[in-house]
């Protein structure tokens, strides 16, 4: 959350929303001085909020994985996001304006032009039964009314199916590999 250092006004927001349910219904944040082991994550918690582009990009897969139901931002709003997060550097190179794939004038173009197109090809937005929030309103409203058992079964049932294509596909690589070794 440091390195996105505007989605702290987000955090306040949705911690501000989430004062009006139950204390063991409302949203907490992940500590920006520790981290939670994926124990702790997947047994103290219904669901988990990934910002994708960051360094969060294998949890992503991990998380999905073990069938935790994932808030993502919406693709209308990480476009409005993307152009001022500081990715790919240190804190202080970012602050800065350095590093090595600090250019937001890039992003802002990319954006600008429509040449986003690419996002919609990646994981974060072509795996199915991930919810997505557009504000910190919306954010806390789906977190509440997330239905995490089934959304879980579902999310578990398609890494099966994904897992089974990736082994017959390595199988078939396989078997292509000795047959033609065995030719020669």
């Amino acid at each position: 959350w440091r390195r996105l250092g505007f989605l702290g006004s987000l955090m306040v927001l949705a911690e501000s929303f989430s004062q009006l349910f139950a204390e063991d219904q409302r949203l907490q944040f992940q500590p920006q001085d520790g981290y939670l082991s994926y124990e702790e994550i997947l047994t103290g918690y219904s669901s988990a909020l990934l910002v994708t582009w960051d360094c969060n990009v294998l949890s992503f897969y991990e998380l999905y994985s073990a069938g935790m139901p994932l808030l993502m931002p919406g693709l209308s709003l990480v476009l409005r996001w993307q152009p001022h997060i500081r990715w790919g550097t240190t804190w202080d190179e970012a602050l800065a304006g350095q590093g090595p794939w600090f250019n937001p004038a890039s992003v802002a173009h990319a954006v600008g032009t429509g040449a986003t197109w690419v996002l919609d090809y990646s994981d974060a937005f072509r795996y199915p039964h991930i919810t997505y929030f557009q504000s910190a309103s919306d954010l806390v409203f789906k977190a509440h009314t997330l239905h995490g058992g089934s959304l879980s079964l579902r999310m578990k049932a398609f890494t099966r199916v994904r897992e089974q294509q990736a082994l017959r596909i390595y199988k078939g690589v396989t078997w292509h590999l000795l047959d033609s070794s065995v030719r020669k």
